[in-house]
């Protein structure tokens, strides 16, 4: 999930996995969701569009990248909630058969403590599982469920 930035009712989402790699870059996002010219011309453009544009808008596209980089980003927060979990002295057992009433009470208190907002109401279904192939965790090949004959 790409964060957004919104500048003047218009939505930017900065290069990179999740933020513009500077800020440089995040201003070149701007301009280029902004130029309508050739593409050629695009970096004398930009130069162009630097000198000529108010300091008080370039010192709140400042801001506004700022606050970006603060946010914490989905692929960071799950390495950092696995990470956190991985540093406790006590076991999180998390399977189909446990009580997941203690993971989902971690991961409040996770969301909590990096101000991640709530689930949208597009979960879950908004959410691909990966396949789970126990077989293929152990080295083992799976069988052919297709081939089995159930007796009774």
């Amino acid at each position: 999930m790409s964060k957004t930035i919104e500048i003047d009712g218009i939505e930017y989402v900065p290069k990179g996995s999740e933020t513009a790699e500077s800020f440089e870059d995040y201003l070149q996002d701007i301009h280029a969701d902004q130029y309508q010219g050739l593409d050629d011309e695009m970096p004398e453009e930009f130069i162009n569009w630097l000198e000529y544009s108010d300091v008080n808008d370039i010192i709140e596209h400042a801001q506004k990248y700022a606050d970006s980089l603060e946010k914490i980003s989905a692929s960071e927060a799950l390495f950092g909630f696995c990470g956190w979990l991985t540093t406790s002295n006590e076991k999180t057992v998390m399977s189909a058969t446990d009580d997941a009433a203690i993971v989902a009470d971690l991961i409040k208190e996770f969301m909590d403590a990096n101000d991640i907002p709530n689930t949208r109401k597009c979960f879950p279904d908004n959410v691909v599982h990966p396949k789970l192939d126990l077989f293929e965790m152990m080295g083992l090949e799976s069988p052919n469920l297709d081939s089995l004959t159930i007796r009774k």
